[in-house]
Order: structure tokens, then C-alpha cells, then sequence
């Protein structure tokens, strides 16, 4: 982003044009600068700063056990996934291992998290390319979800989870999950993969290879769909992840019909995921734990840096304990930072009508980016 000079053409016929909050796909308030030649884009300059939240200066002054409040404030749809790197990695900072029921749990939400993101991706495309069908759809489906979700924004607890799942309740997402045919699914493979519109703004459009995936710092879908196979749930297991078998995965084309290709394919893999851990899951035991900050043991001296595979990409919680009650310094790698940088590549050199489907094929949260 440093090539940008604000108010510097190099034709007479260039003109600025401050562009953002069209997309119905992104979370917070964005704004682009463009340098405009016609319709052609030769310059793209995603601004930051508007949402900022200052969670991570926060967190160097509230208690560890405080943190996660903080958390599930940078995103209203994705809250368990921010909590979830945190209190996996204050346990290994601890020491503490959770059961196996509870570790099976998580992943049970995170992954119902992760198919609720991705519809809502999905639906927000097909929305600013001028289709509502599929957002009827992700709105029914949503709704189940956020019945098996609600009051569970604090589900994730540092040594385990805060309310036990009953096995009626496990039953009933497991009925949803191992459903044969998913009306979500089965309405965008009608609606976007064969219809011919969607697929001349989507194919070929915001191409971006697999080496400048990785150069930009591309993750999740977004680098997955550039050819590179790369899933931290397998690279790097957590949680019950080393149980299940599965392949993330992959498109070639990287460009935006390959980035809603991965989504769609993955909400088919999470929703197998979730009944085979369902399936095995141990039986009902006490899951649940209630630190108080007085019970909380103080954390060795350490750094430590560890994350997970979030819905929008690699999601980590980076930690400097001086061995106090709170941390010495508290970072936070988001996926949609990296993921913005690399729209002022995207964006050179296409047409204006293209930005739009090129923002909307990244799963963007500029809570995350204004953290």
C-alpha cells in the first residue's frame, strides 16, 4: 500500500474517486480511494482507521480470564472464533488439558460458526451481483444456527466450556447436520454455480496466483482457492481436529468464482465434520469449568503464539506474560488485514465494475482490520 501518492496522476484524463460501504459483504465501514482512467482502475488504496476499537491496548490492562468480552467484540457474527485461539492458548500457557468432550464440543461450534459465515459470504456475492434467491435461503438456515448458538457467545472457556451441551441438544444439530440435502446448498448450485451471469462477473475476475497468495499473506478460502493446501485444522490439529478426517478444499483458478467454489464446498465439509465428531462424541460428563479471578494461577514468564483456522482464514493470538494477571503485550493476527492489503493488487489495472465482486469474494471484517 506504500506506492500510493493521494492526488498524483500520470494522464490528464485520471481522476480520483473515493469509493466504499456499497458491499453488502462487508463488516464496518470501508473506503477504497481509486485512481480512475475510464472505467479503468489504475490505482486502488483501501483506507483504515474507521472502526478502531484499541482491543488489543485493552487487553494489556484487563485480567486474562476479562479477555474474551473484549473479543467478542471485533465481529457480531463470528465471536466464538475469536474466543477460540485465545483460550487455546492460555492453556498451553497454563498447562491445562480439557476433556475430551469438551475439545469435541468446540469444534462442533466453531464449525457451525464456520457454515454460518460462509452463507452469509456466499449470499452477500450474490446480493451485490444483483441476486436475492440465495439470501431466502441463508436467512432460513441461519436461523436454525443461531438457535443451536444462542446464549453460547461465551461458550469457550480457558480449561473448558461454560455451559455443558446436553445430549438432546447434540441430537438436534446432529438431525440438521446429516441431513442428505441441504436447502442452502441445493439453491446456490441452481441459482450461482450454473447460472450464466454470475459466472461471467465471477470467472476469471480478481485472479491472484498461488505465489502472490502466499507474498500477501493470503489464508483460509481466499489462499485455498489459489491451489495452495493449506488448512490449519490439518497442518496444525487442535481440539478434537486430530480425530477427523478430512481434506481441505482446493480450486486452482484463484479468481472470485473459485473463492465462492471453496466456501460452498466447505460448508458440505463442516457439515460432514460435525456429524462425525457427533458420532463419536464421550458421553456426558462434567464440561464445564468456573474460574474465578481469585482461583485464576498466575502465568510463567513466556511468549507464546498459537492459532486457529477461523472461517475468513489464520486467526492467531500472539501473548508476552511477564507473569502478572494480565498480559505484558497482546496481539492479534486477523485474517482481514492481509486480506485488504491485497486489494490494492486486485484492484490495478481492472475494470471499476469488477471491484465489487472482488471485495465480496473476501470474507472482510474491518472490525478485525481496526483492531
Amino acid at each position: 500500500m506504500a506506492d500510493f501518492t493521494p492526488f498524483s496522476y500520470e494522464h490528464d484524463n485520471e481522476y480520483e474517486l473515493n469509493f466504499g460501504l456499497q458491499p453488502l459483504s462487508i463488516e464496518g465501514t470501508a473506503r477504497f480511494i481509486l485512481t480512475l482512467r475510464g472505467e479503468e482502475i489504475k490505482k486502488c488504496y483501501p483506507c483504515i482507521g474507521f472502526d478502531h476499537k484499541a482491543i488489543e491496548k485493552l487487553a494489556e490492562h484487563t485480567h486474562y480470564l476479562k479477555i474474551p468480552e473484549l473479543l467478542k467484540c471485533i465481529s457480531p457474527f463470528n465471536r466464538l472464533s475469536f474466543c477460540y485461539p485465545y483460550v487455546l492458548l492460555m492453556e498451553k500457557l497454563l498447562g491445562l488439558t480439557p476433556s475430551l468432550r469438551t475439545q469435541s464440543l468446540r469444534v462442533i461450534f466453531a464449525e457451525l460458526e464456520r457454515i454460518r459465515s460462509h452463507m452469509r459470504i456466499i449470499s452477500a456475492l450474490a446480493q451485490d451481483l444483483g441476486s436475492d434467491i440465495p439470501k431466502i435461503y441463508e436467512i432460513k438456515q441461519s436461523t436454525i444456527i443461531e438457535h443451536f448458538l444462542k446464549n453460547k457467545e461465551d461458550l469457550f472457556q480457558i480449561g473448558g466450556i461454560k455451559y455443558n451441551i446436553t445430549d438432546e441438544g447434540i441430537e438436534d444439530i446432529y438431525n440438521w447436520s446429516s441431513k442428505k440435502n441441504n436447502p442452502f446448498l441445493e439453491k446456490i448450485s441452481y441459482s450461482l454455480s450454473n447460472n450464466r451471469i454470475f459466472k461471467q462477473r465471477t470467472i476469471g475476475i480478481g485472479i491472484i496466483s498461488a505465489e502472490d497468495a502466499v507474498s500477501w499473506g493470503l489464508s483460509g478460502p481466499s489462499l485455498r482457492a489459489s491451489g495452495v493446501s493449506w488448512d490449519l485444522r490439518q497442518s496444525s490439529p487442535y481440539d478434537a481436529y486430530s480425530s477427523l478426517s478430512f481434506t481441505p478444499t482446493i480450486e486452482n483458478s484463484g479468481d472470485v468464482y473459485s473463492r465462492y467454489l471453496v466456501r460452498a464446498e466447505e460448508i458440505k465439509a463442516s457439515l460432514s465434520l460435525i456429524s462425525q465428531i457427533i458420532e463419536n462424541i464421550p458421553p456426558e460428563e462434567n464440561s464445564t469449568i468456573d474460574l474465578s479471578e481469585e482461583d485464576f494461577p498466575s502465568p510463567p514468564a513466556k511468549e507464546l503464539y498459537l492459532a486457529t483456522e477461523s472461517p475468513a482464514g489464520e486467526l492467531g493470538i500472539s501473548i508476552i506474560s511477564d507473569g502478572s494477571s494480565c498480559p505484558y503485550r497482546f496481539h492479534i493476527r486477523t485474517p482481514s488485514f492481509p486480506h485488504l492489503q491485497a486489494l490494492n493488487y486486485l484492484g490495478k489495472d481492472t475494470n471499476f465494475g469488477n471491484l465489487v465482486p472482488i471485495i465480496a469474494s473476501f470474507d472482510l471484517n474491518m472490525g478485525e482490520v481496526d483492531r
